[in-house]
């Protein structure tokens, strides 16, 4: 995995005598100050930009998490994260269609109730959930989980129209993955949709 910690650090200037105080002041605030990092795997849900993408496969959530947990074992720092079982069925539920529903009445019959508290969840109860759906449908929820969708796929939501086009979305993507950023609206409009309902009155105000 890339070491995504370390920074380059270009040919620098000497520090300033207040640039140095200012830099001692923080240590020592941070020396007598707890500090709290909190984290979790990002999981595209319906509408957003990389919702067709699949969601990271069950020995990476770990990786990951085991990597910043590494990471992070600093003097007066503590790091918390979300619980990558509770993760993995937000993706689920986040991506996949009304099938999904009976997924979750299963596992309410097992008894899994106020899963998002560790000391509630039970991955017994979840795990016979998903053997009685995968037994249902013949596939399991991974496959609206970890799969990575075209844009071709009709998608579970798109019987809603939220006002941005799908159209726009797909356009974000492909600029996501070039890296490339998308002006303010309040520069100009950038063609999401949005006016076909209304008049955005962000558009343009500031250009």
């Amino acid at each position: 995995m890339e070491d995504v910690t370390q920074t380059p650090k270009p040919d620098a200037a000497p520090e300033s005598f207040g640039k140095a105080l200012y830099r001692h002041l923080m240590e020592g605030v941070g020396n007598m100050l707890p500090f709290t990092v909190a984290g979790g795997l990002l999981i595209a849900v319906s509408f957003l930009i990389d919702t067709i993408g699949g969601a990271p496969q069950d020995a990476d959530f770990t990786e990951k998490h085991d990597y910043l947990s590494a990471k992070m074992k600093i003097k007066g720092v503590s790091f918390h994260y979300h619980d990558d079982p509770v993760s993995r069925l937000e993706a689920v539920f986040a991506r996949g269609d009304r099938r999904t529903g009976y997924f979750l009445e299963q596992a309410w019959k097992n008894g899994c109730k106020f899963d998002s508290w560790s000391e509630n969840y039970s991955a017994e109860g979840w795990q016979k959930a998903e053997d009685a759906f995968r037994e249902k449908y013949g596939y399991g929820t991974d496959f609206y989980r970890t799969r990575e969708r075209s844009y071709e796929e009709v998608l579970p939501w798109d019987i809603v129209d939220c006002g941005v086009s799908k159209a726009f979305l797909m356009r974000e993507m492909e600029k996501a993955k070039e890296a490339v950023t998308t002006d303010d609206c309040r520069i100009r409009c950038n063609g999401c949709g949005v006016n076909t309902w209304a008049k955005c009155p962000l558009e343009g105000i500031h250009g």
